[in-house]
């Protein structure tokens, strides 16, 4: 159930024709990982491609080194505003602040997290191809095609904590799927692989769960040691944050978005706000709606599965999928074999294990409608392996198969190499282009000068409401989506502005504060806060 690797490489693995083919390739891989890898750093370092979640994540580590765990910034509204955020679960930003802390890279440490993350991915990857197939380099390339998939690399390069997610998973894989079977001690530090993915991601919640329930089945199969190790480490990990979260917020994993899941709306999402005194309709008061939204999420759910692994990455899926079909025969002689010719072995039922895990968070993106491709790197990291593994244990298909990963990693350095240009120019033709902006200076001093009781900045642009809070410290909050949207009523507009004592205005190149809130209650604001700032008018004015 959860013993030994598959013993040699399996019947029909050739070693004699194709070795040039194969000497060629690694080289080729690893120069390509080496590339694409670099490109962060060349293209992203200096100018990181950071969005709201990244400033938050900034924000939340050094708030951690002060000994709170609270933003300044208004991203959500289901807490008070002084509450402890519910933001994000403590353990990413945590890390940051320990990066920081060894590197002094400050804002840019998710970064450096996240270069290491792929670098153990990578490493993790190598091992386990070669465990299951017998052959080098083919597990760099499946790394390096990971680091293509658009979702994926904007996570490396915007510090977010998806790659250092996928990391622990493969590490908790590694560890269950030693030889010749994983002992007590392999099986709890893979439980506790497993309870910190919880701490980074509240949707690995049930990734973790359905590995319990896996040990489950091994403990009554026998392997009871292995099973309550696995268990006894996921609980060091999780059952803390449980009580730690009921203690503070009353609830068990609480989470800023956990309401949008039960809601009705198909519009619902985390930033809204609902003046006091009503909320959304969940799905007990509209069950026809919730069914509606559900049915529509669901047909959004196949576009962004494609969208997911980019273009290289679905056409190697294409290219594998259709030597499965052809080389079926040598693949499956016994049937449901999952090309291991014939033996369901213990790595392969944890395989399944893992993959069901995954399909397992399927049902949470669809509830919250969360459908970024982003969010299917693992799923598709792992369908690439169950596809790779058995074919490279095909004697005759190995030059093939490498001689494929090795161009698809060239494509995906020259790509990374291109798109790195192009945005590095692009973002220099905004900065010439753009119309200038309040400097954060200029909007802190605004701030400061305005009446007690409006001290908060609306910044039209979430991620510069986000950073000017990282970075500078100062009071911002984001435009709630239902506001941005036109769903609130002029009435509730100046609820919002009151109840979070909005003072000051600050417009985004692409959307002007007057569109959103009515003209009479905003006057330009003086010359020394800087353009495209207004200053709220009391109310009644």
């Amino acid at each position: 159930m959860v013993g030994s690797e598959v013993s040699g490489t399996g019947a029909g693995v050739g070693t004699g024709g194709g070795s040039l083919v194969l000497r060629l390739c690694g080289p080729v891989i690893l120069l390509s990982f080496a590339v694409l890898l670099a490109t962060v750093f060349l293209f992203h370092w200096q100018d990181p491609r950071y969005t709201v979640d990244s400033w938050a994540y900034f924000e939340l580590s050094r708030s951690l080194r002060e000994g709170s765990y609270h933003l300044e910034h208004l991203r959500s509204f289901v807490s008070p505003p002084d509450a402890p955020s519910t933001a994000f679960p403590p353990g990413f930003p945590a890390v940051w602040a320990m990066a920081d802390v060894l590197t002094g890279t400050g804002l840019r440490a998710g970064i450096v997290v996240n270069v290491v993350a792929v670098a153990l991915i990578a490493w993790q990857c190598e091992v386990l191809v070669r465990r299951f197939a017998g052959l080098p380099f083919a597990g760099l390339a499946l790394a390096g095609l990971l680091l293509r998939f658009p979702g994926f690399f904007d996570e490396v390069v915007a510090g977010r904590s998806i790659p250092l997610t996928i990391a622990l998973v493969l590490q908790a894989f590694l560890l269950m799927t030693r030889s010749p079977a994983p002992r007590a001690v392999h099986a709890a530090c893979a439980g506790l692989c497993s309870g910190i993915t919880i701490l980074l991601r509240f949707d690995m919640l049930p990734f973790a769960l359905c590995l319990a329930a896996w040990m489950a089945i091994a403990f009554f199969r026998g392997q009871r040691r292995v099973a309550v190790a696995f268990v006894f480490g996921l609980a060091a990990i999780w059952l803390p944050w449980l009580l730690a979260s009921l203690n503070i917020h009353g609830r068990l994993l609480a989470s800023d978005s956990s309401w949008v899941a039960m809601a009705a709306d198909p519009d619902a999402f985390a930033t809204d706000w609902f003046p006091q005194g009503s909320s959304p309709q969940s799905a007990a008061q509209d069950p026809q709606m919730f069914l509606h939204k559900v049915i529509s999420h669901l047909l959004q759910l196949p576009g962004a599965l494609i969208l997911a692994p980019g273009s290289i990455g679905y056409g190697l899926f294409l290219l594998l999928t259709a030597l499965h079909v052809a080389w079926r025969p040598r693949l499956y002689p016994t049937g449901l074999s999952f090309g291991f010719k014939g033996l369901m072995t213990a790595p392969v039922m944890a395989g399944l294990a893992f993959t069901i895990a995954t399909l397992s968070m399927f049902p949470g993106y669809v509830l919250t409608g969360y459908l970024d491709d982003r969010y299917f790197s693992l799923f598709w990291l792992i369908l690439l392996g169950w596809l790779i593994v058995p074919l490279l244990r095909l004697g005759r298909a190995r030059p093939m198969i490498m001689a494929g990963l090795a161009f698809a990693s060239l494509a995906g350095a020259w790509s990374g190499m291109v798109m790195g240009w192009d945005e590095i120019w692009s973002k220099a033709e905004a900065r010439m282009t753009e119309a200038p902006t309040a400097s954060p200076q200029q909007i802190a001093a605004c701030l400061r000068s305005q009446p007690p009781g409006q001290d908060r900045a609306l910044v039209i642009d979430a991620t510069q409401a986000a950073r000017l809070a990282a970075e500078y410290g100062l009071k911002t909050s984001l435009v709630p989506r239902n506001f941005l949207e036109g769903r609130l009523s002029e009435k509730d507009k100046e609820a919002f502005l009151e109840t979070f004592h909005i003072g000051l205005v600050v417009d985004s190149p692409l959307t002007e504060a007057p569109d959103l809130i009515p003209a009479r209650w905003l006057v330009q604001a003086p010359r020394t806060c800087g353009p495209q700032t207004y200053v709220r008018m009391a109310p009644g004015v």
